[in-house]
């Protein structure tokens, strides 16, 4: 396994579909960098909801735009960037769930970003040159 530093960036667009290809092609990464196995779950559901959270959220209905997934590994270790064109919005400003009251007196979602943030071992938020990054960063 190397300690090099390989990225492959992956440009979709705001459709769910995309997210399938999105994850076949982190798959494929994974095995090819030997990341360990037992890991991929993790970095696979994260990709997936913060991927699915940008088509639904970031953009109006109807509305066409772009996003950027870069994928980094340098084994152990690997990040993924997800940048967007969409609203400008910072998911980590939003406050986590309550998890301690029942089920019926929550306001809905941010479920997916809280499991997000307790997935990472480093998740920040940036807006530059009119877009949204947040990336993802964790030691498999």
């Amino acid at each position: 396994m190397s300690s090099e530093t390989k990225t492959h960036v992956v440009e979709v667009e705001n459709d769910i579909k995309e997210i399938g290809r999105l994850s076949e092609t982190l798959a494929a990464l994974w095995v090819k960098y030997e990341m360990p196995p037992g890991a991929e779950m993790d970095a696979t559901l994260a990709l997936e909801e913060i991927v699915s959270n940008v088509i639904r959220h970031g953009y109006s209905p109807g509305e066409k735009g772009d996003i950027k997934v870069s994928f980094t590994f340098r084994p152990p270790a690997y990040e993924i960037e997800v940048a967007d064109g969409g609203i400008p919005f910072n998911p980590l400003s939003r406050e986590d769930p309550d998890l301690d009251s029942p089920i019926a007196q929550r306001q809905p979602g941010g479920l997916g970003i809280y499991l997000v943030k307790k997935l990472a071992d480093d998740l920040r938020y940036d807006r530059r040159e009119g877009r949204n990054h947040l990336i993802f960063r964790k030691k498999a």
